[in-house]
């Protein structure tokens, strides 16, 4: 019987047998085995359950079919009811010891709905007058049973639906647009009336499809795109939030097109280490959301709000184990009263990601951890006022990321010399390439960088030996240098401690007026040592190291008048950056030709503060159309910081940026289920100074301008302008429902790029520079989403995304040496694709449910998405391609209190990229670094991954 229960066969195959097909066998049957252990367990179980004649209720008030399914799921018995009746009431709260009939009384009393016993222990909801008539007449009226395709649709036509016993209803139900409340617009809406497109998972959403992070829900969100890999820094040093194709020149904490807010606070970096353990719902907000949440929210917004401690006390352990890898995931959270009006919550959470791949060093690459302790207190000292604060700590500790450099040197198919035809700023014209590159999908190929410290030839003058470890440059005293002040680490990797807290208090003054303010703190110290040049060359090793911090408060008063609305408010927001984006100190082998050992990249320092005021006015023109006007003014006061490290440092450019961001929205509602919108809105992100170019004597700066039209000493601020329609609307009384948006956005200012170099008109001189060049983009796109229930046992949802991203004028002389520029033009990238967003993308989701016992269900739930091929940068020669991944789940559920479930996440094994980015060579060892070979530096798809996971209520 031991042999039975054998669970080292994992062991086994994650040390010795990875990925071979003896091991998958292994797996597959010892899964089996447990299953079939489980079966008979639960068989057993189910048998020797004693019945009793009162039960324990906890239901609150709510719609009608919910307060039913969750009924039946304590009762342990089958309802039948009329969905399209029964969801358009609201039920008692039933808390308490009572009897099923009891209890299904007071549930009930004053809704109009009775419940009559039918035949085989079923219980039948009518509505009162239809139950008078059948009780009059004498009928029974039963629902047959029927089987098949046509009895699905036809059942989702009627709107006939059971409740059914153990949770199996639960668990696939639809979420109806009209009962998903988000905040998107500073107050409670329900996502069908809301005129926006938004995306909003829940709590159980999130359990469902096992995400832990931002980075899973990327192929199930259309027009939202994020990864760890932000620029071309490895890991989740700079992570990046993109939404509907917006992709800029260069990414940073302080400049983004796309921001992560938690309960209304804007979290500076570190996206992809906010757990969603004590996560309530996640919102998704695409296009410009200025009006409310600020300029940082040039594309979109995504909005955590978190869970509220309960006034009774509970708690949940959840955990995760799967042993392809070794990833692992575990959380505790207990809640209840402290005191009177005061309840509280805590959760400690761990989330560990193997490593699933090795380099040719012997390293592991890609293994990721990060530990989390979350307090929260919840005080309501008067039915009218709501005091929430929570404090979150945690830290992240990584190996060397599983990322890698392809070079084109060696997996290009494109040689120097080969005839192109390009568009540049003087024109078209013929040339050959000067570098070798790639054109089509960038290869697949082993996934390997340098995990370990090496040495290295040097001149005597800078050792005596001749020989250098790098090791003393990045942890030694070799160069003199301070610590930076973030966390030690002292091996390939990275290492980050954060903390974000929040502080929101709501008052309702009176039955219109509500009052609420919302303060918060954000803080990021990371250190990351990390191969530079991204694969096993010598090129270039760092250690970069970056702090963040933020702080916010927002006051806002809103104002129902019934046919009229309104909102105002104010917001101050401060932040400081400091550190390096792209390097910190290191080691170069051969930049302009040599050994260079120091400092390395500038510093990326900044200072933010900004002061908004923003509103709104709503407007009921008829019953069922209403016009929203909404604004925000805003001030940014922006001081970038130059020098390297360890300074000094000095002002680089202070600038004041004022803007004002409106947003217009008209909805019309044809009936209840149903909303039809369209708007205007506008998004803005500041501007940005030509350092060299400010310097520049008029005559000077009027040659500049006769060689690149439109240059200036600075960009004025970017510009979004968006417009977008849009439908949602419920069928057969929410057992469906659909949303589509279409968008058009025109994006001015963005930061293009040019080399100039010309001699003075005054002295003769030579200049030479880099100088930003505003630049136009055009995004079309079209976003949709469908939730389908065509039986209780049955669930479908799917996504889709379409973005139409072109340059319409962008200079980009990084491409100048690659592309065979001539001198005195520049790279124009005018009527290509942006890069890193995918063209089209999309996900299929299907849930299978049903009773296993009268106290346990089991589910089978398959998720499979797409991921269409993304440009690794505009000149459109070389993609990452399109990928597809099929997940699968398998689940016993007893009564919502345990959860089994059996996974498999990218269950073919897919291997593919999941982004890239073009980048020089850095380990190419001819000439300087500059007029080197290009490549692209490439992040992994996750591999497939089977395992186990447990949730437990108590």
């Amino acid at each position: 019987m031991a042999d039975f229960f054998r669970w080292p066969v994992f062991y086994t195959c994650t040390r010795f047998q990875r990925g071979a097909t003896g091991c998958e066998l292994h797996l597959i049957v010892g899964f089996c085995r447990v299953c079939l252990v489980f079966a008979v367990l639960v068989a057993v179980s189910a048998r020797a359950a004693p019945e009793t004649e009162q039960m324990k209720f906890d239901i609150p008030r709510q719609r009608a079919d919910r307060a039913l399914t969750q009924f039946a799921q304590q009762v342990g018995m089958t309802l039948v009811f009329p969905f399209d009746v029964v969801s358009r009431m609201e039920t008692n709260e039933l808390v308490g010891r009572y009897s099923v009939e009891q209890g299904l009384k007071i549930l009930l009393e004053g809704t109009g709905l009775l419940g009559a016993a039918s035949e085989g222990g079923e219980m039948r909801i009518e509505p009162l007058t239809r139950a008078v008539e059948l009780h009059d007449s004498g009928e029974q009226e039963m629902i047959p049973k029927r089987t098949g395709l046509f009895a699905l649709i036809l059942a989702s036509i009627t709107g006939t639906a059971t409740a059914q016993t153990g949770g199996a209803q639960a668990r696939a139900s639809v979420d109806a647009l009209s009962e998903i409340i988000v905040t998107a617009r500073k107050r409670d809406e329900s996502l069908i009336e809301i005129p926006l497109s938004v995306q909003a998972f829940s709590a159980q959403d999130i359990e469902n499809r096992g995400f832990l992070s931002l980075q899973d829900m990327v192929t199930f969100t259309p027009g939202m795109n994020f990864q760890n890999m932000g620029n071309s820094q490895a890991g989740r040093y700079n992570t990046g939030i993109r939404f509907r194709g917006l992709e800029g020149s260069a990414s940073s904490p302080s400049n983004q097109t796309g921001a992560l807010f938690v309960d209304g606070v804007f979290i500076l970096g570190g996206a992809g280490s906010i757990p969603l353990n004590d996560i309530a719902q996640v919102e998704i907000i695409k296009g410009p959301q200025a009006a409310y949440f600020g300029r940082g929210t040039f594309g979109g917004a995504i909005n955590y709000v978190t869970v509220d401690p309960g006034d009774e006390f509970s708690g949940q352990f959840a955990g995760q184990y799967s042993p392809s890898f070794g990833s692992n995931a575990f959380s505790i959270s207990v809640d209840g009263p402290l005191a009177d009006r005061v309840s509280g919550r805590l959760t400690v959470a761990s989330n560990s990601k193997g490593s699933m791949f090795t380099a040719t060093d012997g390293g592991a690459l890609g293994a990721e951890r990060s530990d989390n302790v979350t307090g929260t207190l919840l005080f309501t000292p008067t039915d009218d006022l709501r005091i929430k604060l929570r404090a979150q700590f945690g830290q992240d500790n990584d190996g060397p990321a599983a990322t890698t450099y392809v070079p084109y040197r060696l997996f290009g198919n494109t040689p120097v010399g080969t005839p192109v035809t390009i568009n540049t700023t003087n024109g078209v014209v013929d040339t050959t390439l000067g570098q070798q590159y790639h054109r089509g999908a960038v290869p697949v190929v082993p996934v390997s960088n340098n995990t370990s410290f090496y040495t290295i030839n040097v001149p005597t003058s800078i050792s005596p030996s001749g020989e250098l470890d790098v090791r003393d440059v990045l942890l030694g005293d070799f160069l003199g240098l301070p610590e930076p002040g973030t966390p030690r680490v002292d091996g390939f990797g990275l290492k980050t401690i954060f903390q974000v807290h929040s502080l929101g208090a709501e008052w309702s003054v009176s039955d219109q007026l509500q009052l609420s303010v919302t303060a918060g703190y954000n803080r990021r110290a990371s250190t990351s040592i990390r191969d530079n040049d991204g694969y096993d060359s010598g090129g270039w090793v760092s250690r970069g190291f970056l702090e963040l911090e933020a702080q916010s408060v927002e006051l806002r008063g809103i104002y129902d008048g019934g046919r009229w609305r309104a909102l105002l408010g104010g917001n101050y927001y401060s932040q400081t950056q400091e550190g390096s984006i792209d390097g910190g100190f290191g080691v170069f082998t051969n930049i302009f030709g040599g050994v260079d050992i120091g400092p390395g990249a500038s510093v990326s320092n900044n200072e933010i503060d900004t002061l908004g005021v923003f509103g709104s006015l709503e407007f009921d023109i008829l019953e069922n159309l209403t016009l929203a006007l909404e604004a925000r003014q805003q001030r940014d006061e922006v001081t970038n910081i130059g020098g390297r490290y360890p300074g000094p440092y000095a002002v680089a450019a202070k600038e004041v940026y004022t803007a004002f961001l409106p947003r217009i929205l008209l909805s019309y509602s044809p009936g209840e289920s149903s909303t039809v919108y369209a708007s205007y809105a506008e998004g803005n992100q500041p501007g940005i100074v030509n350092g060299v170019i400010a310097t520049l004597s008029p005559a000077e700066l009027a040659a500049a301008q006769a060689l690149l039209p439109g240059l200036d000493a600075a960009i004025d601020a970017e510009k979004l302008e968006s417009f977008e329609i849009g439908w949602k609307q419920e069928f057969a009384g929410g057992r469906s429902w659909a949303s589509i948006s279409a968008y058009d956005m025109t994006w001015t200012n963005a930061k293009g790029f040019a080399q100039l170099s010309f001699l003075s008109p005054d002295d003769g001189r030579f200049i030479s520079t880099a100088a930003f060049l505003p630049g136009k983009v055009k995004v079309r796109g079209i976003e949709a989403e469908a939730h389908w229930m065509p039986t209780d046992n049955l669930d479908l949802h799917v996504t889709y995304g379409f973005i139409d991203a072109e340059y319409r004028d962008f200079p980009s002389s990084g491409l100048n040496a690659l592309l065979g520029v001539p001198a005195g033009s520049n790279f124009q990238a005018a009527g290509n694709q942006l890069p890193r967003n995918p063209r089209n993308s999309g996900s299929v989701s299907a849930v299978w449910n049903n009773d296993l016992t009268q106290d346990w269900s089991w589910y089978l739930r398959g998720d499979a998405s797409y991921f269409g091929k993304v440009f690794t940068d505009e000149s459109n020669l070389a993609y990452i391609d399109s990928y597809s991944v099929l997940s699968a789940r398998l689940g016993f559920v007893q009564r919502e209190d345990l959860t089994i479930e059996l996974f498999c996440t990218n269950c073919t094994n897919k291997k593919a990229w999941q982004t890239g980015r073009r980048l020089i060579d850095f380990g190419d060892t001819p000439g300087p670094n500059f007029f080197n070979n290009q490549g692209a530096v490439v992040q992994p798809l996750n591999l497939r991954e089977i395992g186990v996971r447990v949730r437990m209520n108590f």
